[in-house]
């Protein structure tokens, strides 16, 4: 985060008592089979039954700061397949998919943890699951992840937060 380099370390202090918003196991996957069973926006739930709130058990793998490998579907992710509503955004006989799994901020000062491609294999197996497909792996034309440290390493976002500070009023308003 830059905001100690421009304005002085007096403004550190301000932000590490902050609580930040959500960071993204980020997937772009180009593919030369078309997922016609996707609409543009598209919510995975988890498959894993929990007595917990069902909206907080995509986090239910993380434990404090320390970060553990998520049981195998048990997460949300949501899927955005553009070409839906944009036709440029893939050829007619693939298809353009943008996949968010959401986790907690990073703590300052830590790396995530290597879940890229526990991640990648379970949203893949999601994703041929609903789609009929037996192994999507074989229709990967090109793709690209950013993990939670690429996002505070390459866009200087403090914590990986995608969203910034979290959105309660007694940070965001007066």
């Amino acid at each position: 985060a830059n905001e100690p380099r421009l304005l002085g370390d007096a403004t550190r202090d301000s932000y590490d008592t902050k609580r930040y918003s959500a960071t993204s196991y980020t997937f772009l996957f180009a593919m030369d089979v078309r997922l016609d069973v996707l609409r543009h926006h598209n919510v995975f739930l988890t498959t894993v039954q929990s007595d917990d709130d069902p909206f907080h058990a995509a986090w239910d793998w993380v434990s404090g700061s320390k970060h553990v490998e998520p049981p195998h579907g048990a997460f949300h992710f949501y899927a955005c397949a553009a070409a839906r509503t944009d036709p440029t955004a893939a050829p007619s006989t693939g298809d353009s998919i943008m996949v968010l799994v959401p986790a907690p901020p990073l703590a300052d000062g830590t790396d995530d943890p290597d879940l890229t491609d526990s991640l990648r294999t379970a949203v893949l197996d999601r994703l041929a699951q609903v789609s009929g497909y037996d192994d999507l792996r074989r229709h990967l034309v090109h793709e690209h992840h950013l993990a939670p440290s690429d996002w505070r390493d390459t866009y200087n976002l403090r914590r990986g937060a995608v969203f910034g500070l979290d959105h309660g009023l007694d940070q965001l308003a007066f």
